[in-house]
């Protein structure tokens, strides 16, 4: 009847470790350029921040619409962060940035992020020059819209995430009670054969 006990307990830890384990991936929180964004000035730095722990051997890669790989100049991964400098600023097109990241659990976690770059054109001729101070104040106004845009869609994005760790998380305990339950027959089974 011990026996049958300690089994019954030592598996109803080994199930709940299991299971409090998958809970640490490491997902995308926000990002720039931020998934659907279109930015109308040439950028040469992306950024990535993710809600957990991720490992150094986390990757990013971007290519353009023609499938050409963007070379990058620098990646770093300064956990939960990856900031990567390209070779050279991104021009006119659409782009697909992937990332690959291994979070601090071990477990990897990888997604997709598409965005456009639409430079305006200059007409020919055109000698119109904006001041420094006037270029500067047009970057400061776009980081602070972008940022405000990209924390409602990382708002967005960190809610339906929720939504599926939490399902994952049911369907995940569902599962145990049921092993749960069938470990609970299988033992009154054993112990009741005993007694016979």
């Amino acid at each position: 009847m011990k026996k049958s006990i300690i089994s019954f307990w030592g598996i109803l830890m080994f199930f709940f470790l299991i299971s409090t384990y998958g809970e640490a991936h490491s997902y995308l929180q926000q990002s720039y350029p931020s998934h659907g964004e279109v930015i109308e000035n040439s950028i040469q730095d992306i950024s990535l921040t993710f809600d957990a722990g991720i490992e150094s051997s986390s990757v990013i890669e971007i290519f353009r619409s023609n499938g050409e790989e963007v070379p990058l100049q620098e990646l770093i991964v300064d956990s939960p962060y990856i900031e990567a400098t390209l070779v050279d600023p991104l021009a006119t097109d659409d782009y697909k940035l992937n990332w690959l990241v291994i979070g601090d659990d071990g477990h990897p976690t990888e997604g997709t992020i598409e965005f456009s770059i639409i430079l305006p054109q200059v007409e020919e001729g055109a000698k119109e020059k904006v001041t420094e101070q006037e270029e500067a104040n047009e970057t400061r106004e776009d980081v602070v819209e972008e940022r405000e845009t990209n924390e409602d869609r990382n708002d967005e994005i960190a809610e339906e995430q929720s939504i599926i760790e939490n399902n994952q998380d049911q369907s995940l305990n569902i599962l145990l009670i049921g092993i749960l339950f069938i470990a609970i027959i299988v033992v009154l089974f054993v112990v009741s054969k005993r007694k016979r």
